[in-house]
């Protein structure tokens, strides 16, 4: 494995950013003042897709260029999926994971090919003990606590209190990025940082009083009602919900100043000219346009449109303004180092937007998870699976988005015409609709092929631990 050049790679995923909060999608509020003058000197792709509507599934394509309903919705990274850190790190880099993020653990495979990975799942299940007695006996205290909290309207509190210690801030983890790259040399590197802010629009922690613009109080209040409306399907008032974007835009701000803080320190050791720079997110965030908050179980474009934008010393700067799915990136940022994509890589380069052609990857985006269907999941052996009863995959071409599960009625939408989605044309549009839905049901079939491949290698290991059981001592 060999590279053509020296340059190092800066990936930078902000958990919950929407593409439309940018400046450079005219946004009213200015919270991204150097996210958009990267965007200024770089490549911004105005139509960038994600794989996903939430954390884990959406970087697991991201980082592994398949998508997520294969293996049967198994997310963790096993041999079936090969991360472009393996590759960065085989070819000599040094390579950096910062995470802090326990749905992006080592257990679930993501720290594959790091050097140094932090996910912060070392304070996470330090509340979760090995002992089954006296994890179910904390457990009853936990639950006991928790009603305590809930019957005295104060459940929020006890989120926090639960919370401690597991979180890491922009600015924190932006100074122990620049601690990990400060002392390499000529080494290159590839850092991985993965900003949470944002996520964290429920929860009122410490948000530097310059960037909140909310009194503290009231951001308390705010967020038992909008546990409250979680929990009961409600809606919140249009005052709450432009309080919760004042929020949100303060996490974006703050997110955005600790960029602008990471990429001065990289300037000042010289280390800024020669390295790749790539903003995206890992899905969006909802304010009740579709009648729900948070994020997950939905496909719509509050979700699933993010901003993508690279700077790179390889071209200069573009406005590409073509629908483009994440599972690109990886493949894409190998080739700006001159390195070659793994074999089981699905994506391909997006440069070759850029050299006028369109030889990029169809935009399919898969759910499997809806409020009442919820995915596998167990944190410590880093079980995270998709459950395939909930499946639902959105196409994107031409102007045009399907949307279809097998739960509810199929959706179409003409996203240049209608780009808040509020009409569905599946009734009006029959030629259009059977088209584009017969291109999801090869994807399906396609994403299909690898449950049966995984399930061999089930059949496999099981067959081989059997033998090993039988066998006499």
């Amino acid at each position: 494995m060999y590279r053509t050049n020296n340059n190092n790679v800066l990936l930078i995923t902000v958990d919950c950013l929407r593409a439309d909060r940018l400046g450079t999608s005219r946004y009213s509020t200015n919270v991204t003042r150097n996210i958009d003058r990267i965007a200024s000197e770089g490549l911004l792709f105005t139509q960038a897709y994600s794989v996903a509507p939430w954390t884990t599934p959406s970087l697991v394509s991201i980082l592994t260029s398949t998508y997520p309903l294969m293996f049967g919705g198994n997310l963790s990274i096993t041999s079936n999926r090969t991360s472009v850190v393996e590759v960065f790190k085989r070819a000599g880099y040094k390579t950096f994971g910062l995470t802090y993020h326990p749905w992006l653990s080592k257990a679930s495979g993501f720290g594959k090919g790091f050097d140094t990975y932090k996910d912060g799942t070392e304070t996470y299940l330090r509340h979760h003990p090995k002992y089954p007695l006296l994890d179910r006996m904390i457990f009853m205290v936990k639950s006991f606590v928790m009603r305590l909290f809930d019957r005295l309207g104060l459940s929020l509190a006890w989120q926090i209190l639960r919370s401690k210690g597991s979180f890491v801030d922009a600015i924190q983890m932006t100074d122990e990025a620049m601690k990990l790259i400060s002392d390499l040399g000529k080494q290159p590197f590839f850092l991985w940082i993965h900003y949470l802010d944002p996520h964290w629009v429920d929860i009122p922690h410490q948000i530097p009083a310059k960037f909140l613009k909310l009194n503290r109080i009231r951001f308390a209040l705010l967020s038992l009602r909008r546990e409250r409306a979680l929990r009961t399907r409600s809606l919140l008032s249009n005052k709450d919900i432009r309080d919760l974007i004042t929020i949100y835009d303060s996490e974006i701000a703050l997110v955005d100043y600790a960029i602008g803080k990471l990429l001065y320190s990289l300037s000042n050791l010289g280390l800024l000219d020669n390295t790749h720079i790539i903003i995206t997110s890992d899905h969006g965030e909802q304010f009740q346009e579709h009648s729900d908050l948070h994020h997950g179980y939905y496909l719509y474009q509050e979700l699933i449109h993010v901003p993508l934008i690279i700077k790179t010393p390889c071209f200069k700067a573009a406005v590409v303004d073509y629908p483009i799915s994440l599972i690109d990136l990886s493949p894409t940022i190998l080739d700006l180092v001159g390195l070659k994509k793994p074999p089981n890589f699905l994506g391909k380069c997006l440069m070759s937007l850029l050299r006028n052609r369109k030889d990029v990857s169809p935009v399919f985006s898969e759910e499997g998870e809806t409020r009442h269907l919820k995915p596998e999941v167990d944190l410590k052996s880093g079980i995270i699976k998709l459950n395939l009863n909930a499946k639902q995959i959105c196409y994107v071409r031409n102007g045009w988005k399907y949307i279809y599960t097998d739960l509810h009625k199929n959706e179409l939408y003409n996203l240049t015409r209608d780009p808040l989605e509020k009409r569905n044309l599946i009734n009006d549009e029959q030629i259009l609709a059977t088209k584009m839905r017969e291109v999801i049901i090869k994807h399906t079939q396609f994403i299909n092929s690898f449950r049966e491949t995984e399930r061999q290698r089930v059949r496999k290991r099981i067959m081989k631990l059997k033998t090993a059981i039988s066998r006499p001592p």
